[in-house]
């Protein structure tokens, strides 16, 4: 099932439509306390996650302007960069030291 005649599926809205909430909350919350390293961090992350969810669940769409290549070059990135980046966040946020 798709949602609103685009590629993404109605699971991957729910997790957009999940992630977005939390990503408001964690805007919310490092505005309160600017000072929590934590907080900053898992506000990267959540983003980088629903950027992921929403270039994967649209992305490629011949609709939508610009090249194929383009597109997968852009859905196929943001697959790649999430996953790396996140064991950084977590050792950061969890101060784990070698």
């Amino acid at each position: 099932m798709q949602v609103l005649g685009t590629e993404m599926h109605m699971v991957t809205f729910l997790f957009v439509c999940i992630e977005t909430v939390i990503l408001f909350y964690l805007v919310i919350y490092r505005l309160a306390r600017p000072d929590d390293k934590t907080g900053f961090l898992d506000t990267i992350l959540i983003f980088l996650l629903l950027l992921y969810n929403i270039t994967g669940g649209l992305l490629p769409d011949p609709d939508l302007p610009g090249s194929f290549f383009l597109q997968e070059c852009i859905a196929y990135g943001t697959g790649f960069i999430t996953p790396a980046i996140s064991p950084i966040m977590f050792t950061k946020a969890l101060s784990w030291r070698k």
